[in-house]
């Protein structure tokens, strides 16, 4: 019973009395700096006007960069409507030890982002992980730059010139660090440039866009163009499938004055468009990668919405800037750093504090319940460190917290025992004074005074464990590092439900051992375990394991595997227990 009132609870908590969002807010505080490895934090403001001969230091988003300092520009050429001038390459390679990325000239956007450390799937030959959706169309791409000037819309796939056609940081020293700078001149004199830095052993990097005239633009008229509409754009295809999953929870993520928010792709779509004040960072996210910009002293909006029809449509997330003016001598200064890598708790922590990108994670909203995750988090890392075995990790964690909590354990089943033998007097009670319910109270609180008897110690040490419990259920949920970590044998994920064949029932029910084995640990635990319930509610109460074993058939190996192990624990607690009779 008591297992099963401690999985019940459990379930309910997930998936109905979640916790709600943590309370801080960047309105309730002041934002602060972070800084990342071997790159100098942003500056305070991500729209700033300064004077276009400032250095070429002044001029990079990081000032820490190996390269030292800038080359003169590429030839800056192109214009508005977009026409790729003759010798531009059609893109430029980053590589460092964590990813390999490909960045467009045609808008400077991402068309690929390759994890070298993750793979699409557990097979010995997957290819390795990609975090940007290959069938976006060249205006749909993440990281494409909105921008109005002079009146005139800046086509989002104008033609760059890098100042580089290759950039492989792979096999340097953690921290090296790289740029890259693309520019291009419109017809009507204005300069753009886009200016990224990369740091070896880190998956943020950093963007700089300057808007400014060209030194040969001359007259009054060029003191009133202005930068207008300027948005930093980041699309992914809609995996409507992924969302719905319990175990894939695909959505955007957004950290903004009201805290932080997880929308599903249909309840965007449901409601047309979300739009966040003052957000300190927007992405997309499923079980265990993030997608995420975060803008420097960002004071606009960020605005999520659905774009197109059917299966054609593409989730837009658009950081929308503060408008400019550009005149003569000074320039327009937008700023983002950009993650796109793994949900890995401690790397997003490191990150800082006041950006809460480790809530991504989705550990938790509590910060006590986030300081539990984060030890057991520890420990279970520690006991790989020892066996090189994620799932015998979880087997001696589980040992562990079983060991910690037996005195409770064995309070609880004394208790239940106590009240098992007193179920007769009870039931004798209540044929005495069958019609007098107070009469029936008084008498049973004397009963359990006389004999010492708590009537919620049974119950009372489970509850003091469920927050335990619970932190262990979310590490195991979302921990990264499980992720097609293999056990023994046909376990080779134990991120995913374990499969030996499949029922063709409700769509297909994957069938593995281990859930079977939890409920039959199950049954006998139950079998075990004294009881007050009369015979029919017993009855009823057998069908638990059943009922149990097919919804685990979904959960992760690893979710199983911790359950089974913890079952099993526990009948051998009681088996120690009923020998020496307390």
């Amino acid at each position: 019973m008591a297992v099963a009132l401690s999985l019940a609870v459990l379930l309910i908590w997930q998936l109905v009395f979640k916790p709600a969002p943590a309370p801080h807010s960047p309105e309730s505080q002041p934002q602060q700096k972070y800084s990342k490895p071997g790159i100098q934090a942003a500056p305070p403001a991500s729209v700033t006007t300064q004077t276009a001969q400032a250095t070429p230091q002044e001029a990079n988003p990081t000032t820490e960069l190996t390269s030292g300092k800038l080359e003169p520009l590429p030839a800056v050429t192109g214009e508005i409507s977009g026409n790729k001038p003759a010798g531009i390459p059609a893109s430029v390679e980053v590589e460092t030890d964590l990813y390999k990325c490909v960045i467009s000239t045609d808008g400077g956007y991402l068309k690929s982002f390759l994890l070298k450390k993750f793979k699409e799937t557990a097979a010995k030959n997957s290819p390795l992980k990609e975090l940007i959706s290959r069938d976006l169309p060249p205006n749909k791409s993440p990281l494409l730059l909105g921008l109005n000037l002079g009146g005139k819309a800046l086509s989002p796939t104008v033609s760059y010139a890098p100042d580089a056609m290759k950039i492989d940081l792979s096999g340097k020293p953690a921290g090296a660090s790289q740029y890259l700078r693309m520019a291009l001149k419109t017809r009507e004199g204005f300069v753009v440039e886009r200016t990224y830095s990369f740091t070896n052993g880190n998956y943020l990097m950093g963007l700089t866009v300057k808007v400014s005239e060209s030194p040969d633009v001359t007259g009054e008229a060029s003191s009133r163009r202005v930068s207008e509409n300027a948005s930093l754009n980041w699309f992914t295809r809609m995996d409507e499938k992924k969302s719905k999953s319990r175990f894939g929870t695909f959505a955007t993520v957004v950290y903004a004055a009201k805290g932080f928010s997880k929308e599903s792709p249909s309840k965007i779509r449901k409601n047309g468009q979300f739009t966040y004040p003052q957000p300190v960072w927007t992405g997309f996210a499923d079980g265990y990668f993030l997608d995420a910009i975060i803008p420097s002293g960002f004071s606009g909006l960020a605005v999520n919405s659905v774009e197109g029809e059917g299966d054609d449509q593409i989730i837009a997330q658009r950081l929308e800037f503060q408008d400019g003016v550009v005149a003569p001598g000074q320039q327009q200064v937008y700023r983002a750093d950009v993650y796109i890598g793994p949900k890995e708790f401690d790397r997003l922590k490191a990150m800082g504090e006041e950006l809460n990108l480790y809530r991504s994670a989705e550990y938790g909203y509590l910060e006590e319940y986030l300081r539990l995750v984060t030890v057991l988090v520890f420990i279970l890392k520690l006991f790989n460190r020892l066996v090189h075995n994620w799932g015998l990790s979880i087997i001696l964690l589980t040992v562990l917290v079983k060991v910690i909590f037996f005195p409770l354990t064995r309070s609880s089943f004394k208790q239940m025992k106590a009240m098992q033998a007193l179920q007769p007097r009870i039931k004798e009670l209540q044929e005495k004074y069958k019609n007098d319910r107070a009469k029936i109270n008084e008498e049973m609180m004397a009963l359990y005074r006389l004999h010492k008897v708590n009537p919620l110690g049974g119950c009372l040490p489970m509850l003091l464990q469920l927050p335990v419990l619970y932190a262990l259920y979310r590490t195991l949920y979302v921990s990264i590092e499980l992720r097609y970590a293999p056990f023994v044998g046909w376990i080779n994920d134990l991120s995913s439900p374990e499969r030996i064949f499949t029922l063709p029932v409700f769509g297909g029910v994957d069938v593995g051992i281990m859930p079977i084995l939890m409920a039959v640990s199950m049954y006998v635990q139950q079998k075990m375990t004294p009881t007050t319930m009369d015979p029919a509610q017993a009855k009823m109460f057998m069908m638990m394991p059943l009922m149990f074993a097919f919804i685990s058939f979904g959960f992760p190996s690893g979710l199983v595997l911790y359950w089974l192990v913890s079952n099993l624990l526990t009948i051998a607690q009681q088996y120690v227990i009923n020998r020496r009779g307390t």
